[in-house]
C-alpha cells in the first residue's frame, strides 16, 4: 500500500459488530486509510456519487438490498471503484460468482486478520487501476485502429479474436461483438480443415511467430463470396513466446481488375501487332520471326523445312470490277479455306496486299508441293459469291544447308513468279 496516498475506503454494512471490527483492523495506521459507513445501500451509493471513494468494502445482505443485485448496483454506479464483498458464505462458488461479477475479491467475516484485510485493500486498488489502465489503452487502441482505412484482425494465440476494426468488419461483412472470443480461421480463410487449421497464413505464423506478407490472397466475406486482399500477418511475443498475431489487410479487388484489364489491353496489342486485322491469320512480322525460329531448328536438328508463296491471279482486276469490298472478301475467304486445309503446326500469313506464305515444318520439297496443288484446287473450286471464281499461282521451295531466311523465302518468290510465267493457276517448286 502507498504510504504517500490517502485511501478513501466506504464501508456498506448494517451489522454493528462487523463495522466495529473492520473499524479497528483500520484504525491506528500509517497508511493513510479514511474510513466512511453507511448501513443502507441507497447511503453508500450517495457517497459513491460523490466521487470521493477510493475502495469500497461491501456486505451483500443490507435492509435495502441483498444478493448479487447489491454488488450490481455499486458496480454499475462506479465502475472504476473496486469493490471488495465481505461475507460470511465461505463457498468457493459463491466468491467465484462475485469475481465475475466485477468484485475484486471477497473475504470471509471472522475469518479475515488486519493484515490480510489491508493487504486485500492494497491489491484491490492496484488491479483496479491496471485494469482502468488497460481498459484505456483498449480504447485508445480502438480509436486509433478505428479510422485506419485498412482492416486489422487481432487474435490470441488460439486464433480467437480479441479485436476486429470497423474496416474489416465492413470488408468482411462480420461484427466483433458478434464474434469475439471464438476462433476465425475457418471464417476468414477458404479452405481451412477445421482440426488442422491448415491452409491459413495465420495458423502458421502462431506455430512459426514468423511475421508473414501476402501481396495477394483471398478471405471469405460472411456471404461466403471471396474477397481477394493482400496482408500482413504479424505475431505478438511476450517472453519468447507467440501469444497472438496482429493481421492488417486491404482490399485489393480493383487493384485486381486494372490488372485484369492491362493483360487484356496488352494481349490485344499483341494480336494487334501479329495480326493481320483483315484476314484475322500472322502478319508479315509476326511471319518473319517464326521463319527465323523455323529455320533455326531445321539446321539444328537437320530437319526438312519447306516454304509455300502463293498469291491470287488477276486481283487487280476484281478490285477494279467488283469493287474493294468484294476484294477483300476474296482475301478473307482465301486465308479461311486455306486455314481449314492445312495443319495446325502450319504457319500461315498475310504476306502483303493478295500474296500469302505457309512455312510447312517437317515437310521436302514432293510434299509441300502436294500441300501446294491440294490448296490451289481448293481455292479454285471455290464459289466466292455471285458464281465468282478466283484462281492462284503457288511457288514452292525447300530450305537448304547454308540457306539464309532471306535466301529461302527469295526462291519460293521466285518459284511463284515462274508458276505465273507459265499461265497463273499453277505449282511450281525450286
Amino acid at each position: 500500500m502507498r504510504q504517500e496516498e490517502s485511501i478513501n475506503v466506504l464501508l456498506i454494512e448494517d451489522d454493528a459488530a462487523d463495522v466495529f471490527l473492520i473499524r479497528e483492523m483500520l484504525a491506528g495506521t500509517e497508511d493513510g486509510i479514511s474510513l466512511k459507513q453507511t448501513a443502507r445501500l441507497s447511503e453508500g451509493l450517495a457517497v459513491i456519487s460523490g466521487g470521493d471513494v477510493d475502495i469500497v468494502l461491501l456486505d451483500m445482505n443490507l435492509p435495502d438490498s441483498t444478493g448479487i443485485k447489491t454488488l450490481t448496483k455499486v458496480v454499475e454506479t462506479a465502475p472504476d471503484v473496486p469493490v471488495i464483498v465481505l461475507t460470511g458464505n465461505s463457498d468457493e462458488v459463491f466468491g467465484m460468482e462475485v469475481v465475475r461479477n466485477s468484485a475484486q475479491d471477497f473475504l470471509i467475516k471472522g475469518g479475515t486478520d488486519k493484515k490480510t484485510l489491508k493487504r486485500a485493500i492494497s491489491y484491490a486498488i492496484e488491479r483496479k487501476r491496471s485494469e482502468t489502465a488497460l481498459k484505456e489503452s483498449e480504447n485508445r487502441l480502438r480509436t486509433i485502429t478505428s479510422v485506419l482505412g485498412e482492416g486489422l484482425i487481432v487474435v490470441d494465440r488460439e486464433g480467437r479474436l480479441m479485436l476486429m476494426n470497423p474496416e474489416a468488419e465492413k470488408l468482411l461483412g462480420l461484427r466483433e461483438k458478434d464474434l469475439w472470443g471464438q476462433e476465425i480461421l475457418e471464417l476468414i480463410c477458404p479452405g481451412v480443415m477445421a482440426e488442422t487449421k491448415a491452409s491459413c497464413p495465420l495458423s502458421e505464423i502462431l506455430v512459426s511467430g514468423l511475421c508473414m506478407r501476402m501481396h495477394e490472397d483471398v478471405f471469405l466475406k460472411s456471404d461466403g463470396t471471396q474477397l481477394p486482399v493482400a496482408h500482413i500477418s504479424t505475431p505478438m511475443i511476450e517472453r519468447g513466446e507467440v501469444v497472438g498475431a496482429v493481421i492488417a489487410f486491404h482490399d485489393i479487388s480493383e487493384r485486381k481488375q486494372h490488372m485484369e484489364m492491362l493483360r487484356q489491353a496488352n494481349e490485344l496489342l499483341a494480336h494487334q501487332a501479329t495480326t493481320d486485322t483483315l484476314t484475322g491469320i500472322h502478319n508479315r512480322l509476326c511471319f518473319n520471326e517464326m521463319l527465323i525460329a523455323e529455320t533455326n531448328r531445321a539446321r539444328r536438328y537437320s530437319l526438312p523445312l519447306s516454304l509455300i508463296m502463293f498469291d491470287l491471279d488477276h486481283f487487280k482486276k476484281i478490285n477494279d470490277t467488283f469493287g474493294h469490298g468484294v476484294g477483300d472478301h476474296v482475301l478473307r475467304e482465301t486465308a479461311r479455306l486455306v486455314s481449314g486445309h492445312i495443319r495446325e503446326m502450319d504457319i500461315f500469313a498475310r504476306w502483303g496486299g493478295e500474296e500469302f506464305m505457309v512455312l510447312v515444318p517437317n515437310n521436302d520439297l514432293i510434299q509441300a508441293a502436294f500441300v501446294a496443288e491440294k490448296l490451289r484446287g481448293v481455292i479454285e473450286a471455290h464459289d466466292f459469291g455471285d458464281n465468282l471464281k478466283v484462281t492462284s499461282s503457288f511457288g514452292v521451295a525447300e530450305f537448304r544447308a547454308g540457306d539464309s531466311d532471306d535466301v529461302f523465302a527469295v526462291r519460293a518468290d521466285e518459284a511463284m513468279y515462274r508458276a505465273k510465267s507459265n499461265g497463273r493457276n499453277r505449282v511450281e517448286s525450286l
